[in-house]
């Protein structure tokens, strides 16, 4: 998490400066500034070192939001989302689908000269924060269907991206683009006796045991539009 530590570092420091801009103009009172909808696509992928045979996967994910202004350019912005994860493997027609209910607490930086009184303007931001995510399904799909019922229950990633908002009528069009990645394993390790059973039966044991004999973990690139009022 070295990462998102430096992230949000860089993003707090810029957000002290968006403190004195306001201070020279009306007065600003840190709350809630705006709710939202969003929707788009997820274009997920594996990581690890087990993952060099899949390829990506493309699938949906929409959600709502709130924004709490701290300071006039910066925010924090508490999101929760339905997402689809997984892959498909090259060449073949197997795929792997995981579905979650995932909730984000996200530092949101907009970066304008003075944020609070530019609400009819084109505002491009910086976000960057941390992800938990509760496993509604986990399948594995090629000849026939079969539930992975030993994907661990709880997943946590990095989110970092970039978006814009767009002045619409009352509302304000979002458009961002993030990288969500997990640095954990998708199922538990295995012991050696474990590892001897599902050698001999691969598909049932994938499907049944306790364990997860393969160095998965989950990655996304995303592109949503939402908008907030």
């Amino acid at each position: 998490m070295t990462l998102l530590r430096v992230i949000l570092t860089v993003l707090a420091l810029a957000a002290i400066g968006t403190t004195v801009t306001a201070q020279d103009g009306e007065s600003f009172h840190p709350g809630f500034t705006g709710f939202g909808i969003q929707g788009g696509v997820a274009l997920s992928m594996l990581t690890g070192e087990d993952a060099g045979d899949w390829g990506t996967r493309l699938g949906p994910q929409f959600g709502a939001f709130a924004t709490y202004s701290l300071t006039p350019g910066f925010s924090l912005q508490p999101e929760f989302w339905y997402i689809e994860r997984g892959a498909k493997m090259y060449n073949t027609e197997e795929e792997l689908k995981l579905t979650y209910m995932q909730l984000i607490a996200l530092a949101r930086l907009d970066i304008c000269e003075e944020c609070y009184d530019e609400a009819d303007r084109v505002i491009p931001r910086l976000v960057a924060g941390a992800a938990g995510s509760v496993k509604l399904s986990a399948t594995r799909e090629f000849i026939d269907s079969y539930d992975i019922k030993n994907a661990r229950g709880i997943d946590f990633s990095v989110v970092v991206g970039a978006g814009v908002d767009i002045p619409m009528a009352e509302y304000r069009v979002m458009i961002d683009v993030r990288y969500d990645m997990s640095p954990f394993k998708l199922g538990k390790e295995l012991t050696e006796e474990q590892i001897l059973d599902w050698a001999n039966q691969p598909r049932l044991y994938a499907a049944q045991s306790d364990g997860w004999p393969f160095d998965w973990k989950n990655a996304a690139l995303t592109v949503t539009v939402g908008l907030t009022w």
